[in-house]
């Protein structure tokens, strides 16, 4: 009595044809290895963290290119002289976590900047604008050429106490 409702036979069918369409790729598939290959030449450079002391990166640095920066520092007074490197294109990221101390960032003239600070306690100086107070906040602020530059820098800072400081040279 059940087989002479249309919507059982509808259902009984249709569960037929979407368990065929679902097996089929199962059904007519290869069963062949997968053979993944990975580049042998991955350049390793490690460098020790200073976690004490004043750093002036690429003040004097024999190789003109750039290479993103990833700090974690303590305590200490931080210069970054982009002035000194080349910067080629858009993916130059310099990443800087740090508890004490005040950080400086020299930047080029044709050079635009995207900066992001966390800080508990600083003052933060972005080219002319006014002196901005920090107080246990983040700020994002970003040069009005950015979008459309050839080049530029992406700039991450996390300090507990310090001034952050980014002109122009």
């Amino acid at each position: 009595m059940m087989m002479a409702n249309p919507f059982v036979i509808g259902a009984v069918l249709f569960a037929v044809v979407y368990g065929l369409i679902v097996a089929f790729p199962y059904m007519y598939k290869d069963n062949g290895s997968t053979h993944l290959e990975f580049e042998e030449d991955t350049v390793v450079r490690r460098e020790k963290n200073r976690w004490l002391g004043d750093l002036h990166h690429f003040a004097s640095h024999d190789d003109c290119r750039f290479d993103d920066i990833n700090l974690f520092r303590m305590v200490g007074k931080d210069t970054i002289h982009l002035e000194e490197v080349i910067l080629t294109n858009h993916d130059n990221v310099i990443v800087l976590r740090k508890g004490f101390g005040d950080t400086k960032i020299i930047v080029p003239v044709d050079v635009a900047v995207s900066l992001k600070v966390n800080s508990m306690y600083g003052q933060l100086i972005f080219f002319e604008q006014p002196i901005r107070d920090l107080r246990n906040e983040s700020i994002s602020l970003v040069t009005s050429d950015f979008k459309r530059s050839n080049k530029s820098v992406k700039v991450v800072i996390a300090n507990l106490v310090g001034n952050i400081e980014v002109v122009r040279k």
